[in-house]
């Protein structure tokens, strides 16, 4: 389902755990950019793109993509973080 996984690092430390970003190719015919590679306390995980909206008076995050089930979930990350540790 998902081919040509493209990380480009993040060589700014500065930004809270941001490692990278990364697109993949859907089904041969979309292309989703905006992938976020995070550090975090347990290890890397993947975000998915988001956009940042006020709503109620505060600002929340929502994903403008997201896998419907879980296995495609887990799919996606496992070929972007594979991605991103061969590159390391």
């Amino acid at each position: 389902m998902f081919s040509g996984v493209q990380v480009t690092k993040n060589q700014d430390s500065g930004l809270r755990g941001l490692k990278g970003v990364a697109k993949a190719v859907v089904g041969g015919a979309v292309v989703l950019t905006g992938i976020k590679i995070i550090a975090g306390q347990n290890g890397l995980f993947v975000v998915m793109p988001q956009r940042e909206v006020e709503f109620g008076g505060e600002r929340r995050y929502w994903d403008i993509f997201y896998p419907l089930n879980d296995a495609i979930r887990k799919e996606l990350e496992a070929k972007v973080l594979a991605e991103y540790l061969k590159e390391a």
